[in-house]
């Protein structure tokens, strides 16, 4: 089997996908109530998977900044203020 070449790279992209789902599912529960969803809703937590999401994230675009492969966040134009 042979990955794409991201995926060579990192897995956090995977992890993301993981956290998201885990929202997403954590939610279908919540809005629709359903009995047969309860067991997702005691086996996973949406606040957690959101914080884990927001770390993973913010931790790519730190690495990214880091090396020098984002110099669109050397200012934060929509705010006019410098990094």
């Amino acid at each position: 089997m042979t990955l794409h070449p991201k995926l060579k790279n990192n897995n956090f992209d995977l992890l993301r996908f993981l956290f998201a789902a885990t929202v997403f599912l954590v939610h279908a529960y919540n809005l629709s109530g359903s009995n047969s969803l309860s067991a997702i809703s005691d086996l996973l937590s949406s606040s957690i998977a959101v914080k884990a999401f927001f770390i993973v994230s913010g931790f790519l675009t730190a690495k990214r900044k880091s090396r020098g492969l984002a110099p669109e966040l050397d200012s934060v134009q929509w705010l006019g203020l410098p990094l």
